[in-house]
């Protein structure tokens, strides 16, 4: 069920006003007190004109201004291909615990200071956008600043003493994108004139928003060891889950991170706060951990205890538990696990056929004359069976090798399911199909939380990468809930559930951090204070009139839509 925002958790603090002053500050007053400052000095006093660049007098009205529209005078010359003077560098990339993927540009652009209060910003709609009004830019030069007040309220920031940092998601499939942005970055600071960071997303990991990751990394490594005095810093974003945005993911970056949101109108044009919005998709906060597992279901006629040997299948999608609990409870009993990937036919892979053969096979002669009694055999399976004709074909399987084996019969093995579900069950209209939302979501948070540290109480040294998209996608196309019909002598449901100890780190924001929107799943997780109940249908019609479409991130790639 969506939950209601209160007000006075969305309120803000007044801060430092754009219109404060009538010209630009000169350098000598927004350049920290150093001597090794190596800021590009202005042209003229009041001016931002840089050589090489076009004057700021020629640039559009900011986007969110209350001119409502955009100058139609001709754009700016095409830019060089160095800005002259350029006083920023590409630091080492940042890379996953895993140590795949493209990981997290990091952009150094002047001698930024450390300081306790910091004023964060998304970049394509917020600092800049595409010329002549596209909604995607063509090239690493098809862009321009949203407006003058955009440089003007940065450089009051950094006067009032803010670290200026820039978050940016810039996935794509596309190498060659993630370069054109490396070769736009400098121009983009250049005009801006105030010494910043930039950290930007390369890859879907756990660096992406909505997970704070680049927010983290920043705080940890890369501000002088300071606290963050989160009253006074705030982020800033246009993907805020109102009625015209594409997305609401910079509001979910916000309050993952714990900062205090703001839109571009409310930090660039001191619009009054606005509440009228929505979180979309899957619920974190709303998920309940106590709910118990409901009783497991039995056949008309249960086979008899006598059965030795038992065969258990662990089915569920990925990051649903299924590790945890064969160590906690199927380990102990001295059951053997056979993980692998999906098999053509859902036949059994080798090294569990001759595991079963070799038990049976190399059983040891008693003293006596009477036939060997095998030890009992036990067997956990985790393979990906997620509709019901794959779990009857590797039953079947199964059950043709026994009969390849002299004295073994079917009857001797004890068949077992257990289902790992959502707490209360699959409802589809509350964590997608075969509960897809919750395992998108955990899969992200046990990448976040994987490597070195400790989460909750235990210590984590593995590094567990994302679960591939495909993979997820495959899932949650095949999926069918198992029955007691299949072939099973006995069906039980384990709820997903955490220890309280883990739910501080698991309750964020996370399963946008893969391709594609909430917004596409049509659900309304969070209501803000201002939102009307018949949003989805009123803002269906607000983006139609607007022509545009809802598109998912792998859709246009290179671009930071989300």
């Amino acid at each position: 069920m969506a939950r209601q925002l209160s007000t006075t958790a969305a309120r803000r603090t007044e801060l430092p006003s754009a219109a404060s002053s009538t010209a630009f500050p000169s350098l000598a007053d927004t350049a920290p007190p150093s001597s090794k400052s190596k800021l590009p000095a202005p042209t003229a006093a009041g001016s931002l004109t840089a050589p090489g660049l076009p004057s700021t007098s020629s640039k559009r009205a900011y986007a969110h201004g209350p001119e409502g529209g955009r100058e139609k005078e001709k754009g700016p010359a095409k830019r060089e291909r160095k800005p002259a003077g350029m006083l920023g560098k590409w630091w080492p990339t940042l890379h996953s615990p895993t140590g795949q993927g493209r990981g997290c540009g990091h952009y150094v652009w002047g001698e930024p200071a450390p300081s306790s209060k910091v004023a964060a910003f998304d970049l394509d709609g917020t600092i800049i956008r595409p010329m002549n009004g596209n909604s995607f830019p063509k090239d690493s030069y098809d862009w321009e600043l949203c407006g003058g007040s955009v440089v003007r309220k940065l450089r009051d920031l950094h006067r009032d003493g803010y670290a200026i940092v820039l978050v940016t998601n810039q996935a794509s499939p596309f190498s060659d994108l993630s370069a054109d942005f490396r070769r736009k970055i400098p121009f983009v600071c250049r005009p801006l004139n105030v010494p910043l960071h930039v950290f930007a997303c390369f890859e879907f990991d756990e660096f992406r928003k909505p997970s704070a990751g680049m927010w983290e990394a920043f705080v940890e490594r890369f501000n002088g060891g300071i606290e963050i005095d989160y009253e006074a810093s705030f982020y800033v974003g246009d993907a805020a889950g109102r009625p015209a945005d594409h997305a609401d993911t910079d509001r979910k970056f916000a309050l993952n991170a714990g900062l205090r949101f703001l839109t571009p109108e409310e930090c660039f044009e001191d619009a009054p706060l606005d509440e009228d919005y929505v979180l979309w998709g899957w619920d974190p906060f709303a998920y309940d951990h106590s709910t118990p597992d409901p009783p497991a279901v039995l056949p008309p006629a249960p086979p008899p205890d006598s059965a030795p040997h038992e065969l258990v299948l662990l089915l569920g999608g990925p990051a649903s538990g299924k590790t945890h609990y064969y160590n906690t409870h199927l380990q102990p009993q001295r059951y053997e696990r056979f993980t692998f990937p999906p098999q053509r036919n859902s036949e059994l892979p080798r090294q569990l056929k001759q595991h079963v053969r070799f038990h049976f096979e190399q059983t040891p002669p008693t003293n006596d004359s009477s036939p060997p009694e095998p030890r009992p055999l036990r067997l956990a399976i985790e393979t990906p069976l997620a509709s019901a004709f794959s779990r009857r074909l590797f039953l079947r399987h199964f059950a043709n090798l026994l009969l390849s084996i002299r004295g073994v019969s079917r009857s001797s093995f004890r068949i077992s399911a257990v289902v790992f579900a959502p707490s209360g069950g699959f409802d589809e209209l509350v964590s997608g199909k075969g509960g897809i939302d919750l395992w998108r979501h955990n899969s992200v948070w046990r990448s976040v939380t994987s490597g070195e540290g400790r989460v909750g109480d235990r210590p984590r040294e593995r590094a567990v990468p994302l679960t591939p998209v495909e993979f997820l996608r495959k899932f949650e196309r095949e999926w069918e809930e198992p029955t007691i019909e299949e072939g099973f002598h006995s069906l039980s449901t384990i709820y997903f559930r955490l220890p309280p100890a883990f739910q501080p780190s698991w309750k964020r924001w996370l399963a946008d951090v893969y391709p594609g929107k909430a917004k596409k799943t049509g659900r309304i997780a969070v209501y803000g204070p201002g939102a009307r109940r018949d949003a989805p249908g009123m803002w269906e019609e607000a983006r139609e009139e607007a022509g545009e479409e809802l598109m998912g991130a792998l859709e246009v790639p290179g671009e930071d839509v989300a």
